[in-house]
C-alpha cells in the first residue's frame, strides 16, 4: 500500500502550466522519428491541445527541437528534478529564482537512478533539449497579473518552461589539495515560471512515488491523477488520456492494452483501488484523497455586515463556487481575511480541477483546499 501521509514524504509543488501540457511524446521510437520528419518538412508547429471552454478557445502548440528531437519520458523525468529543486528553494528562501546552478550529481539521486556511463550526458542532453524546445499558446498559459491582482491569460505567444545557460565542472579543494570535480549546469527560469511558483499557481505531487513508478506512462498518469484526486471516484475521458499518453495512433485494442499497462502499476503500488474501462471513459477509484478542508472557518462576520463591495465578492463566488445559501457567511469571512488576489488565484486553480475531470460535488470544498494551503503559505490567519 501507499505509504500514509504521517511518513515523510518527498512532496513537490509544480506550476499548474506546465502540468496540464501534454508535451512529451510517448509513443514509439519509429512514431517519434516520422512526426520529427514531419515537423520538418512543414517547418509549423505541433498542435496537441485545442479545447472551447465556457467560449473561449483553447490552444497549445509545440515546436520541437530541430537537434534534438520531440520530448521524452526521459525529459519529463529531468523536468520532474528541476521542479523539485525550485520548489526548495521557493522554500528557503520565499521565492523562485530566476537563475539557477544544478550538480547533475543529484540527478541519479532523486531519479532513483544507478550513476551508469552515459548518464549525466543525457541529462544534459535531456536539459538542451528543454531549452530549445520552443511553446505557443492561445488562452492556454495563465499568470498572476500585477495590474488587475487576477490570473490572466499570459500576453506572450511564445515561451519556453527552462532555459540552457551553460555547464562545467567546480573542482573543491582543502588544504591546497584537489578533492573532485563536480559537473554543473546552469538554467533560468523564464519570468511567467517563476510567476507561476511565486504566486502559488501550482500543484503538488510525491516525487518520491513518481520515481517508482516504472512504466513511462503510468508516471504520467500518476501526475494526471495528482491534479484532481479530490473524490474517492473519477471518470478519464478517453479523449482526454490519448493526448496525455500518446495514443492517437493506436486501434481500440492496442489502445485498450496501452491504458491497463499504464493503470495497473498504480493498482499495484497501491495508490488506486482499481479502475474500470467503460464506453467513453476510465472509471478509477483513488485508495486515498487529498485531505479536503472542511468549510469550519469562523463565522464572526455575516454576509449583512460586509460593505457593498465585499457582498458582491460574495455573490460572485457564490455563483462560480454553485454553493448554496449555507455558505455565505462563511464566504463572508473568507472575503474579509483573504486578499482578493488570493481569492482569483484559489478560484482558478478549482475551475482548472473541475475542467480536467468535472467535479460533480463540493466545489467549494476544493476552493476551500487551495485556499487553506495558500493562507497557510502566506502565515494569512483564517
Amino acid at each position: 500500500m501507499m505509504e500514509q501521509t504521517s511518513k515523510a514524504l518527498t512532496l513537490t509543488r509544480a506550476s499548474l502550466n506546465v502540468e496540464k501540457m501534454p508535451i512529451v511524446f510517448l509513443g514509439t521510437p519509429e512514431d517519434r522519428k516520422k512526426i520529427q520528419m514531419e515537423v520538418a518538412k512543414s517547418g509549423k508547429p505541433i498542435l496537441i491541445y485545442n479545447v472551447t471552454e465556457d467560449g473561449v478557445e483553447k490552444k497549445l502548440f509545440l515546436s520541437p527541437s530541430s537537434v534534438f528531437g520531440l520530448l521524452t519520458a526521459f525529459d519529463m523525468d529531468v523536468l520532474t528534478v528541476v521542479h523539485h529543486k525550485l520548489f526548495e528553494a521557493k522554500k528557503a528562501t520565499g521565492y523562485c529564482p530566476s537563475q539557477m546552478r544544478l550538480w547533475l550529481s543529484e540527478f541519479p539521486k532523486i531519479m532513483k537512478l544507478a550513476t551508469s556511463g552515459g548518464l549525466y550526458d543525457r541529462i544534459l542532453e535531456s536539459i538542451k533539449r528543454l531549452s530549445a524546445t520552443e511553446i505557443y499558446h492561445e488562452n492556454f498559459v495563465k499568470i498572476s497579473e500585477t495590474a488587475t491582482k487576477t490570473m490572466g491569460s499570459y500576453r506572450e505567444k511564445s515561451l519556453k518552461i527552462v532555459l540552457f545557460k551553460g555547464s562545467g565542472k567546480e573542482v573543491t579543494t582543502s588544504a591546497g589539495t584537489e578533492r573532485m570535480q563536480k559537473v554543473f549546469v546552469d538554467i533560468e527560469i523564464p519570468e511567467w515560471h517563476c510567476n507561476n511558483i511565486n504566486s502559488g499557481y501550482t500543484t503538488e505531487f510525491d516525487s518520491n512515488t513518481y520515481f517508482k513508478i516504472g512504466n513511462d506512462r503510468a508516471r504520467r498518469l500518476y501526475r494526471v491523477l495528482e491534479i484532481i484526486r479530490y473524490q474517492d471516484n473519477v471518470f478519464l475521458p478517453y479523449s482526454k488520456l490519448i493526448t496525455e499518453l500518446t495514443l492517437g495512433n493506436l486501434e481500440t485494442k492496442l489502445r485498450n492494452r496501452a491504458f491497463k499497462r499504464a493503470l495497473d502499476p498504480l493498482v499495484k503500488i497501491g495508490y488506486l483501488k482499481s479502475y474500470k474501462l467503460c464506453e467513453n471513459a476510465i472509471a478509477v477509484s483513488y485508495s486515498e484523497i487529498r485531505n479536503v478542508i472542511p468549510q469550519q472557518l469562523s463565522s464572526n462576520v455575516s454576509y449583512d455586515d460586509l460593505d457593498i463591495h465585499a457582498q458582491r465578492t460574495v455573490d460572485w463566488l457564490m455563483g462560480e463556487l454553485k454553493d448554496g445559501e449555507s455558505s455565505r457567511n462563511w464566504l463572508a469571512n473568507v472575503v474579509i481575511k483573504a486578499p482578493e488576489e488570493l481569492l482569483h488565484r484559489c478560484l482558478s486553480l478549482t475551475k482548472e480541477t473541475a475542467t480536467l475531470n468535472g467535479i460533480r460535488k463540493s466545489r467549494g470544498a476544493v476552493f476551500t483546499d487551495h485556499l487553506k494551503r495558500e493562507c497557510e503559505r502566506l502565515n494569512i490567519p483564517l
